[in-house]
């Protein structure tokens, strides 16, 4: 009836282990005190895969008390049990069950009345006890939950922090305690078959051994290997370049564990007393807030960071000095499957070895981390920095060779972007001035590319570097927009330069308008396109108007001046092409000069009217010969002449 909750807070951020709920505990004013102290003192020594990390204590209140009263009482009761733990707050959760108008406790007193009966009154009411036996326990059940939704809750936060249902308060009561909660997807543990706590053993011991690497997992069985990547690789990613493990693990909260233990850790200077830390004190820390560790997870913890320094790590079990492999195996450092804590109380290291390595060892670690150029520029400065300082350790030396290179590559990118951005907002100013929309466009279409590249390619680039774009890009896009009505009026072409329309076909079509369209200015550039198709249409409808011109003069020109011996034939041929011509003209007068055309019109007039007027001298001739008398041969040769 009352009963654990589970939460979905594991799932959420890969731990596969079942800690993360809250347990349950019936209770009365009589012993809420007593409860809640124990509920915070089992939460600070709770360890385990599978101890729960919530308290949740549902206690009866009787109808003679009142619930705000009762409240205050708990609250206290919760303060005063974190005071004495040493603690700010714990996931404990009290739910106040007020029965009011005490019909939980009537059914309460019916059921266990109903159940202490003897066997003799069983026997003689066995029907009657069964039916209100299930008739009390329903009334208890209804009564609970309405009791639970009243929402009497008292913890280390209020009720708008938390939410209203228990699982949801139960969750996040979790996330404010537990803000980094350290990952665990290892599978197997939620199973009593699962070998998962067979598996987390070998590798702690592998990794506190200085055997376990990427090449060591990935020729083992499924099993272990399919584990081992889950979380030590993709999860933790605690694999440098080379397969070793790395100091500087690139998973942030696993980083950070390791940031903490190494400055816990310092370097052992003349005359002091070399600092040293205790592994239980590790356990406890991690499993505790703000990181909420277990027994297995802080182990393998324990071993990514041994790992790699163990060469400069010092074991000291009951104040006795011994190597880590001594201590593993003398020691008795794990029960059953897992460390064995009273061990590790018992147990310090603390640092030996050489500075200058062990400094190497972590630039050179994080800088093979280094993703972003100016990250990898950055960490070549500061390794030659620290090569001013000290020698590189000689079988570190490829390493820093290697890296060396990539950030090298990484400056001469950087100085290309500045190189290109610089280019690409010269020109933009170029194009402002000019007022020229195919420059603007060329500039802010690259930057725009450029800026989408870099987007592309985000872990790279900073933010900053990419966001440092985007004002010239701006600037581009309405510059266009203030210039554009203006400049697209004066785009057009020259007749009778054949190259200038290809040209102006490539210039508009080909560049400024995909540059227009890159910068999502598409409304401008189907203005573009549309402005080439009405320049076409009117250099071709010039074209035409230029052919009719020719032709109009060619014909005057080849015949001009007028023979007076052209026949009457042709000067009817010639007078209706003249009329043709001049229908023509007349048609081209919205598309060529007026000048021109009127200069035209007049030749061919003018032609027009010659050939009329020599056609009509014509007529006139003939018909005179029509009327001649013939009264002598002399006449008849004069006639023939004239024909």
């Amino acid at each position: 009836m009352l009963q654990d909750v589970d939460t979905e807070f594991g799932e959420d951020h890969d731990i596969t282990t079942k800690e993360w709920r809250f347990e349950s505990r019936c209770s009365n004013i009589e012993l809420l005190q007593t409860h809640i102290a124990y509920a915070v003192n089992k939460w600070t020594k709770a360890y385990g895969v599978d101890e729960p990390r919530g308290q949740l204590i549902y206690c009866y209140i009787g109808q003679e008390s009142r619930i705000d009263d009762i409240k205050l009482l708990a609250t206290r009761y919760l303060k005063d049990a974190l005071q004495k733990a040493g603690v700010s707050y714990a996931p404990i959760l009290i739910v106040l069950l007020h029965d009011i108008d005490d019909k939980l406790g009537q059914a309460l007193a019916e059921y266990a009345v109903l159940v202490d009966m003897d066997d003799n009154e069983k026997s003689r009411f066995g029907n009657f006890i069964m039916g209100h036996t299930q008739k009390a326990l329903e009334s208890m059940q209804s009564q609970i939950k309405g009791m639970i939704l009243e929402r009497h809750y008292v913890s280390c936060w209020s009720n708008e922090e938390i939410g209203e249902r228990i699982k949801e308060s139960a969750t996040n009561i979790f996330k404010k305690i537990y803000p980094t909660p350290i990952p665990f997807p290892f599978d197997g543990f939620n199973t009593a078959r699962g070998n998962a706590a067979d598996d987390c053993q070998t590798f702690i011991q592998e990794l506190f051994m200085g055997n376990l690497s990427h090449s060591w997992y990935t020729s083992k069985q499924p099993r272990i290997k399919n584990r081992a990547d889950s979380i030590l690789n993709r999860n933790w990613e605690i694999f440098s370049g080379d397969g070793s493990v790395s100091p500087v693990p690139k998973n942030p909260i696993i980083r950070k564990i390791m940031d903490s233990i190494d400055s816990d850790l310092p370097e052992p200077k003349q005359n002091e007393t070399i600092k040293a830390i205790n592994l239980g004190f590790l356990v406890k820390k991690y499993c505790s807030p703000p990181f909420g560790g277990n027994i297995a997870s802080v182990g393998l913890l324990l071993g990514v960071f041994v790992a790699p320094r163990r060469n400069d790590l010092v074991v000291s079990f009951n104040g006795q000095d011994m190597a880590l492999d001594n201590w593993l195996q003398s020691a008795g450092v794990f029960s059953g499957k897992y460390l064995d804590l009273d061990i590790l109380i018992k147990t310090e290291i603390r640092r030996i070895g050489e500075l200058p390595r062990r400094q190497w060892e972590k630039l050179l670690a994080e800088w093979e981390q280094a993703f972003s150029h100016t990250q990898k520029v950055e960490f070549l400065v500061k390794a030659r920095e620290l090569k001013n300082d000290m020698t590189i350790p000689p079988d570190l030396s490829w390493k820093y060779e290697h890296l060396k290179s990539l950030s090298l590559a990484s400056n001469n990118a950087l100085s290309e972007l500045r190189k290109k951005e610089d280019e690409e907002i010269s020109k933009l100013e170029s194009g402002c001035q000019k007022q020229d929309i195919s420059l603007i466009s060329w500039a802010g279409a690259e930057l725009f590319e450029l800026q989408n590249k870099m987007k592309e390619e985000s872990n790279l680039w900073n933010p900053e570097q990419m966001d440092s774009l985007e004002p010239h890009i701006e600037d581009a896009k309405q510059n266009i927009i203030q210039f554009f009505d203006n400049w697209i009026t004066r785009q057009g072409v020259k007749i009778g330069k054949p190259d200038e329309v290809g040209n102006f076909k490539h210039r508009m079509l080909e560049l400024i308008y995909p540059n227009l369209k890159t910068l999502q200015l598409s409304e401008y550039a189907e203005i573009v396109k549309s402005r080439v198709i009405k320049v076409l249409r009117d250099v071709d409808k010039m074209v035409e108007a230029n052919r009719v011109i020719m032709n109009a003069k060619s014909l005057v020109d080849s015949h001009s001046p007028l023979s007076p011996l052209t026949k009457v034939l042709e000067l009817e041929y010639l007078i209706k092409e003249a009329e043709e011509h001049t229908k023509k003209l007349h048609s081209l007068e919205t598309i060529v000069e007026i000048q021109q055309l009127k200069e035209t019109l007049l030749l061919i007039s003018e032609f027009s009217s010659k050939c009329n007027k020599l056609r009509e001298i014509h007529r006139k001739r003939a018909s005179a010969i029509r009327d001649t008398e013939i009264k002598k041969y002399d006449n008849i040769e004069d006639i023939l002449r004239e024909v």
